[in-house]
């Protein structure tokens, strides 16, 4: 069987398409054009019947050819102008001026006596590629501060941006708790107190009747508008099952998309239930339009008289809401997959801008500080104005020298390369001068010197003092300019990771307080449903029993004991539920908590599973405390072969035997249904110890 993984080969053609789409093509193409007729015409009118005429003009437009190849490659190794139209067109010149010198320098050697232009084309171009070569330096470091200064200033904008939502994640969980226990308060507690009112002065049948009431007119309806169960399978049923005062409109598509869960996305959906669920009608009922509009999902509400302005939560979400006229009002919710856009915290608190950190002396000390390719692209491109200031009429007589103005300072440079320096300090940038400056006057000294021993007709004083001031202007001014554009790119690069990472830790903290938000909505409606309306539906039965007395003690233990536990926990959770940075440690006033696990581990591999835990941590530590008055109790949680275990192990009396299970019992139940795993509670050895397991996840957590 053939392994159709293995690895393509291109062919000819594709190999020919990958060239012609190279950055190589344009300034070798330009040069064939160029030179080719020139050199076709001076062969036609010029040459002298001799065979070195014709090896002549044939060897110029390959050395062009040649030698653009050479810059062009240098080019993919350092340069970085070509971000823009001018850029790009920068580079092509660059590419092409000093091949075009060495062409008429050639020409201008062979045939200076018959075409006298060639001399003063000569000089030309040396002055063209000086003016190319400061253009080119200038482009690449102003072009390269520009893009870094943008994207640093995205950047900041990021940071103001996360300050701003983090702020509006503490206000959405501040909010979301409070609102909990102002319904719980007034539609739960409020109406038990007017029975408890009425319960020495109505009978049996009465106050039976009153709680029933409660239970189908307060106590289901609020356990399915905190976490209807029929979210489960869409928003549409969701909203349906809210009743006859809601209309919907949609076209088959919505519909298809709902039930594949590819409308909204888990975490938006019961927000959008909320925003529904707040619209009151003008009359009988709203008439809600859905539409699928880009990467947004667009509810149109009909015959609404009033509603809620978004919480923080929805906002959180990426929910935005508008009044379109009197009576009608939209909501616009993100597509399932898509990121929402910014959320603007309104009337957020000026804060003071966060410091980014980078810039400074760290784009000077961006390593390699001295590159040698660098080096030699700028000894290469530098050559004719190098050749003009020499005053060398004809440059190929001395083309030596003009090589060895190239290869010397590459050869220096090598070793400097391998220099490391402080990276974004002062004193690595001082180094990353004196290095490029060294190299100038070392390079200027050691030409001079084999120029001296080896052609001593050109060691000439004036000669001598042009090769330092050449050598200054390229390694000591050019040299360090070009590592400055490269250290704005490298900037330029972290930047963009760092807004990239931002923009992660955003959507995965909004990710977190949707989860959580879900979490408590649904463990909260779990609790109205099983432990409180359970439980008024049990005392009603034995109201109509005519056993009184249990119904009492069951009423009290519900008003002072379940709801007020109920709410402190809410209160509890305000106050130390967090989303961006876990704690993991645990505090209850009078026992001393010995935790022994491996949270840290856990954490990074499930944080949602971590958050659960330490919530049956902290259950099993309260209730340690408060019903078993012990004062030590020792957390342990490890892995035991396929099982991860956690065991909370405390020296109390443990509950009273004949109590009945109440929240925290219903917290355990819920984890471990959630996580496929069981839970007990049995006395061992004079201690109390809570053990839950459940089947381990992909990593391992160490005993």
């Amino acid at each position: 069987m053939s392994d159709t993984s293995a690895t393509h080969k291109p062919g000819f053609g594709e190999r020919l398409w990958t060239f012609l789409k190279s950055p190589a093509i344009k300034p070798m193409t330009l040069a064939l054009a160029i030179t080719v007729p020139i050199s076709i015409l001076m062969v036609l009118t010029g040459i002298r019947n001799q065979r070195s005429d014709l090896a002549y003009i044939a060897l110029a437009p390959l050395a062009t050819w040649a030698l653009v190849i050479l810059i062009v490659w240098l080019q993919l190794q350092v340069d970085t102008v070509g971000a823009t139209a001018f850029g790009r067109a920068l580079q092509v010149a660059v590419a092409i001026a000093t091949p075009l010198w060495l062409y008429v320098a050639i020409l201008a050697w062979w045939g200076s006596e018959v075409f006298p232009i060639l001399t003063s084309l000569q000089t030309a171009l040396g002055y063209l590629s000086m003016v190319i070569g400061i253009m080119w330096v200038i482009a690449g470091t102003f072009g390269a501060w520009r893009r870094a200064s943008h994207t640093r200033n995205q950047l900041a904008h990021s940071v103001r941006m996360q300050e701003q939502f983090n702020e509006l994640l503490t206000q959405a969980e501040k909010e979301r708790f409070t609102e909990y226990r102002t319904v719980i308060a007034s539609k739960v507690v409020g109406s038990l107190d007017r029975v408890m009112q009425s319960w020495n002065d109505s009978t049996n049948e009465v106050l039976a009747s009153q709680l029933e009431n409660l239970t189908d007119k307060v106590m289901r309806p609020l356990a399915h508008q905190l976490h209807p169960v029929t979210l489960r399978v869409g928003l549409i049923p969701s909203i349906r099952s809210l009743g006859s005062g809601y209309r919907l409109d949609f076209d088959s598509n919505v519909t298809d998309l709902d039930e594949s869960g590819q409308l909204l996305d888990p975490a938006v959906t019961p927000q959008v239930f909320r925003w529904v669920r707040n619209l009151n009608p003008e009359g009988t009922s709203v008439t809600i339009m859905i539409r699928c509009h880009g990467d947004d999902v667009i509810f149109s509400a009909v015959g609404v008289a009033n509603g809620r302005d978004l919480d923080p939560i929805q906002r959180v979400a990426g929910l935005r809401s508008e009044q379109v006229a009197p009576g009608r009002c939209r909501l616009i919710a993100p597509r399932a997959g898509t990121t929402p856009p910014e959320m603007i915290l309104e009337n957020a608190h000026p804060q003071k801008q966060s410091p980014v950190s980078g810039g400074g002396w760290g784009v000077l000390t961006s390593p390699p500080v001295v590159s040698v390719p660098l080096v030699l692209y700028i000894g290469v491109v530098s050559a004719p104005i190098s050749s003009v200031v020499r005053r060398e009429e004809v440059g190929v007589e001395a083309l030596w020298i003009t090589i060895l103005g190239v290869i010397i300072p590459a050869l220096i440079a090598w070793p400097l390369s391998r220099i490391n320096v402080n990276t974004g300090t002062r004193q690595g940038a001082l180094v990353v001068l004196a290095l490029w400056l060294g190299l100038a006057i070392f390079s200027a000294t050691v030409i001079n010197a084999v120029i001296a021993f080896f052609a001593p007709v050109y060691s000439t004083v004036i000669g001598n003092i042009l090769r330092f001031v050449g050598s200054f202007s390229r390694y000591a001014i050019a040299g360090p300019s070009f590592t400055v554009t490269r250290g704005f790119i490298s900037q330029t690069k972290q930047d963009e990771i760092g807004l990239q990472a931002r923009k992660a830790e955003i959507n995965r903290n909004r990710a977190d307080l949707l989860g959580l938000a879900d979490d408590t909505d649904r463990f909260l409606a779990e609790t109205l449903h099983r432990t409180v309306q359970g439980r008024i539906a049990a005392i009603a039965l034995l109201l109509r029993l005519d056993r009184r007395s249990e119904a009492e003690r069951e009423m009290e233990l519900l008003t002072q004991h379940t709801l007020p536990e109920l709410e402190a926990k809410l209160a509890e959770w305000m106050q130390t539920e967090s989303v961006n940075e876990p704690d993991s440690s645990f505090t209850v006033p009078g026992l001393e908590i010995i935790d022994n696990s491996d949270w840290q581990t856990l954490i990074p591999q499930d944080p949602a599973l971590a958050e659960r835990l330490r919530s049956v941590v902290h259950e099993s530590a309260v209730n340690a405390r408060r019903h078993g008055h012990s004062s030590v109790m020792i957390v342990n949680l490890a892995q035991s072969g396929p099982q991860l275990v956690l065991t909370c192990s405390d020296n109390g009396s443990g509950p009273d035997p004949d109590s009945i299970p109440g929240l925290g019992s219903a917290l355990l139940d819920e984890v471990s249904s959630i996580y496929a795993g069981s839970w007990s509670l049995k006395r061992e050895n004079g201690n109390t110890i809570m053990r839950m397991e459940m089947p381990a996840g992909t990593g391992g957590i160490s005993h």
